[in-house]
């Protein structure tokens, strides 16, 4: 967007100039109004039409500027326009069009020159594209250096994922092993233990000592369904509050030198979520970061947290943008639809001209 501006001064400043050096008309303001019109609207077209609306600027910049007349400011106007729009053709026919444009531009001049000033425009027009060339090598490998930042972005977060991924594999095998070996020392002792003081019970010739091993035994069972009830959180998922999440948001924040803002709607913080819950909504808050990071120049951030109809919860990320931005779902984006539709949820996109936003919800209770 930077370049595009700087361009279009450029452009203007020499059109300026170049129109009052030739001499400003009625049909020469008209014919300007037009081209710049054109100028920029010609971004929000595709290709094929983008080299019409070009090739047609073209004609409006010669039947404006055609003089017998040498005018320096046009070969700075035309250089400055080629250079903003080199990508829409093949290197060959670029170059054949630097040629024309030069060619029919300076033809009545030409052909009343000195041969020292022949050889001038000559070498102006090689150097032109000499140029032309040399940015447009500088904007295909800028773009190859982009790619292989996003490729390699991309693996760098798979490969911290599948670290992730295999950690809380390990940690749930940890978990089982615990459990499995409680359930077949522990379990299996207070079992024996039961039977041995129901035999004791049993054989006993009071009722004051039937009553202790009764105690005993009522302790015994007590314990046992402590037991069980331990194995079964360790074998079952993990539940955690929004608040484990902020932590995590906040560590984020620091580590990545942003500014979020975090907006919460009463009764939010006392929720509780499922590990599973809890992983997707930090991955996806963490890749909506990512990408604000990756595509927009602003360091801010507005985070909401909210409860739909007492059975959704909602996000909404928010960033600042300088301009609508072309939404592409890359390997993140489809990551984290992935991620929002195993727990029932789903991703969606807003966006206005000064700012983007990306929301996703889930609802609270599991299903089955």
């Amino acid at each position: 967007m930077k370049t595009f501006w700087l361009n279009f001064w450029l452009l203007f400043f020499s059109w300026m100039f170049a129109l009052i050096n030739k001499g400003i008309d009625t049909k020469a303001i008209l014919l300007s109004a037009l081209f710049f019109s054109i100028y920029f609207l010609m971004p929000l077209f595709e290709n094929k039409i983008k080299k019409g609306l070009f090739i047609l600027s073209l004609l409006l910049m010669l039947s404006i500027f055609y003089s017998n007349n040498l005018n320096l400011f046009t070969w700075f106007m035309y250089t400055i326009f080629l250079i903003e729009f080199n990508g829409l053709f093949k290197p060959k026919l670029l170059y054949l069009t630097v040629i024309v444009v030069y060619a029919l531009s300076l033809f009545p001049f030409l052909l009343n020159a000195e041969i020292t000033q022949v050889l001038f425009i000559v070498s102006m027009v090689f150097l032109t594209i000499l140029l032309i060339n040399q940015l447009r090598k500088y904007e295909l490998r800028n773009k190859e250096l982009k790619k292989l930042y996003i490729k390699m972005y991309d693996e760098h977060r798979l490969m911290k994922r599948q670290i992730i991924n295999n950690e809380e594999v390990i940690r749930q095998e940890e978990r089982n092993q615990i459990a499995r070996e409680i359930h077949d020392s522990v379990g299996h002792r207070l079992t024996a233990l039961l039977m041995q003081l129901e035999v004791a019970r049993l054989k006993a010739n009071d009722k004051h000592t039937e009553m202790q091993y009764d105690n005993l035994k009522q302790l015994a069972q007590s314990s046992l369904q402590d037991t069980r009830k331990a194995v079964r959180a360790l074998k079952t998922q993990e539940h955690s509050g929004l608040q484990a999440i902020i932590l995590l948001i906040r560590k984020l924040e620091a580590e990545s030198h942003l500014r979020l803002a975090l907006r919460f709607q009463p009764g939010v913080l006392h929720l509780n979520f499922t590990n599973q819950q809890s992983v997707v909504l930090y991955r996806s808050i963490q890749e909506a970061l990512t990408n604000m990071m990756r595509h927009s120049e602003s360091r801010t951030a507005d985070i909401k947290f909210e409860i739909i109809a007492q059975k959704d919860f909602r996000v909404e990320i928010s960033h600042p943008v300088t301009q609508k931005i072309r939404i592409i779902e890359g390997f993140g984006l489809t990551s984290m639809r992935e991620r929002l539709v195993t727990i029932g949820g789903r991703l969606n996109f807003s966006q206005t001209e000064d700012q983007l936003s990306l929301i996703f919800q889930f609802p609270l209770e599991v299903k089955k």
